[in-house]
Parts: C-alpha cells; structure tokens; sequence
C-alpha cells in the first residue's frame, strides 16, 4: 500500500524518486513547496516564517492571478499579496528552528522543519477532499 500511494504522488508532482543501488528500498522525496503552490486553484493556506514566505511571493502572486485567494499566517512581516494574511510580529516560540505549512484545495500538506543544527524535513500527505460546500483546507 505504501509504494501505491507513493506511485500515485510521484503521478501527481508531489514527490520524485531518489535513484538508489540495486537491491535497496526504493527511497522518494518531497518536492519544494513552489509546485504544490503553482497547482492549487481554489484554495491556499500557508504558515512560517517571513524567510520562508518571502521565498515564495513569486508563486504566490501568480496564484492570486489565477484566481486562488491565499491565506497566511507568518511569523514576521507577510509577503504583500491580495488574500487573508494574519502576521504574528513576536518571537518565534520554536526559533531557531524555523518551520513551513502549505495546504492546497484540500489535498496535498506539506510540513517542513529547518534545525540549524539538524537535516531540513519534511512531510507531504495527501488527504481526502472534502465534499461539502465550503469544505476543505485553506
């Protein structure tokens, strides 16, 4: 069931393949948030770290152009775009480790960590849409 649902990410851009030695467990990765960004449609919610975000204001104006009405949460001045932005402008409770949340019309999740000290990580789900009117993430 696992290398399933990892076929069907690696179907849908949400992870790639590492190649890896014969005989070894097939290994994939994440990919950086900005795909997750370039295919949502409706809905986008994001939370982290003004370092973070302001990597990707370029992909979250074209979201805006495309009709998607963002929603941020950012720990320090917010990327200046059209949608519901809360900025939270006091200390990062889990500094110095910095942190990333991206949500995207109800399907794909992505956390992400960055430890100065330990190996960035991250988790990328796929959760079932909601079908009730208004439902979802975001």
């Amino acid at each position: 069931m696992v290398y399933q649902t990892l076929d069907r990410l690696e179907a849908k851009e949400a992870v790639v393949r590492i190649r890896c030695k014969p005989g070894e467990p097939q290994q994939y990765a994440p990919v950086a948030p900005r795909p997750i960004i370039a295919h949502a449609r409706l809905r986008l919610g994001l939370m982290g770290g003004f370092q973070e975000l302001a990597a990707l204001a370029p992909e979250l104006w074209a979201a805006v152009a495309r009709g998607v009405v963002p929603r941020l949460v950012s720990i320090g001045p917010a990327p200046q775009v059209d949608g519901q932005i809360i900025t939270f402008l006091g200390e990062n409770v889990s500094a110095p480790t910095r942190f990333l949340v991206v949500i995207t019309d109800a399907a794909p999740l992505l956390m992400a960590t960055f430890a100065p000290d330990a190996q960035d990580t991250a988790v990328l789900t796929e959760t079932a849409p909601d079908a009730s009117p208004g439902g979802g993430a975001g």
